[in-house]
């Protein structure tokens, strides 16, 4: 997110965004609701947004989204993990799905942070440097699409550097086949559905639950490279 090398690449590239909202993990080894670890349950309550997943192991790891003003890295590291609870409680205490519940349950350290994110990126590369993952198309964290979408830009890269000689050209390429889908999903990951509703009481599926499957190889496919 807060990449030197994009700075070094292009000094006027634009610097990262606060989106006036905290994001804050958590794990309990308590389960007040059943979560399997091959699925994510994404909560949008009226006042904050809100994600668990099972842990492999047992226990529930989870997140929130909520409104908040900018925290420097000093003080979002004296929130305690009791202030967090209390906040997030509160937030979370009206609505009627497991959120609260799941907050109330975690003695471990819950710890929190400014949500940021980075618009367009004019420059990728310049010279032998080039970007990648949050560097290039920060998305909104917590949902691991910002880990996913690196993991496919480092397996690209890899092949163009593999297969075309020249490293210009290959960052081209790059580029090329990397900017439209990072950007798609960073705008995805990004967009405020995770807001409150318009209004009290608005109509909304309280709870949404899909499971994790893995993008299909050809994702990650085009004619003139091979992947081995």
């Amino acid at each position: 997110m807060h990449s030197v090398t994009r700075q070094l690449i292009d000094p006027a590239a634009p610097e990262p965004r606060y989106t006036g909202q905290h994001i804050v993990y958590g794990f309990t080894d308590k389960t007040p609701v059943e979560v399997p670890a091959d699925t994510y349950q994404m909560i949008r309550g009226e006042k904050g947004f809100f994600g668990i997943t099972g842990a492999p192991a047992g226990g529930l790891w989870w997140f929130a989204r909520v409104s908040g003003p900018e925290l420097t890295s000093a003080q979002a590291a004296a929130v305690t993990t009791a202030q967090w609870r209390d906040q997030l409680i509160a937030v979370f205490e009206a609505d009627r799905t497991p959120a609260a519940a799941v907050v109330a349950a975690t003695t471990e350290p819950i710890v929190g942070t400014g949500n940021y994110d980075v618009p367009t990126v004019p420059t990728w590369h310049n010279g032998r440097m080039t970007i990648a993952g949050d560097a290039a198309h920060a998305a909104s964290p917590a949902a691991a699409q910002g880990a996913s979408m690196a993991i496919e830009d480092a397996v690209v890269l890899a092949k163009c550097l593999r297969d075309i000689a020249d490293p210009a050209t290959a960052f081209d390429t790059y580029e090329r086949h990397r900017r439209e889908p990072g950007a798609g999903g960073a705008a995805g990951a990004g967009q405020r559905g995770d807001e409150p509703a318009a209004y009290p009481g608005a109509p909304r599926p309280a709870v949404q639950q899909r499971e994790l499957a893995p993008r299909p190889p050809h994702r990650l496919g085009f004619p003139h490279l091979t992947m081995h």
